[in-house]
């Protein structure tokens, strides 16, 4: 996530936190060292754009992959073309 600057920071759950403290403490540190990290809330931006009715709501994984296979397949029978052309 980030932060009220813009900068990323380290969102971690308190299970996590208590029972893997060395691991947040130094990821926490290379997070603050400045080091590339993935901000989840680009991702779904990127998403986004790409469908805006799909992309607008989460789904689980599983589903959101079955939904974006059905519309390639979709896509390619309405463009009159095989999966494998």
């Amino acid at each position: 996530m980030r932060n009220q600057r813009g900068a990323p920071e380290l969102a971690v759950c308190g299970v996590f936190s208590t029972e893997q403290a060395d691991t947040v403490s130094h990821a926490l540190r290379v997070v603050d060292e400045g080091a590339a990290v993935p901000v989840f809330a680009d991702h779904v931006r990127r998403f986004s754009t790409l469908d805006p009715v799909l992309g607008s709501a989460p789904r689980p994984l599983y589903l959101a992959l079955k939904e974006a296979l059905e519309l390639v397949a979709l896509r390619l029978a309405l463009a009159g073309e095989t999966a494998g052309s």
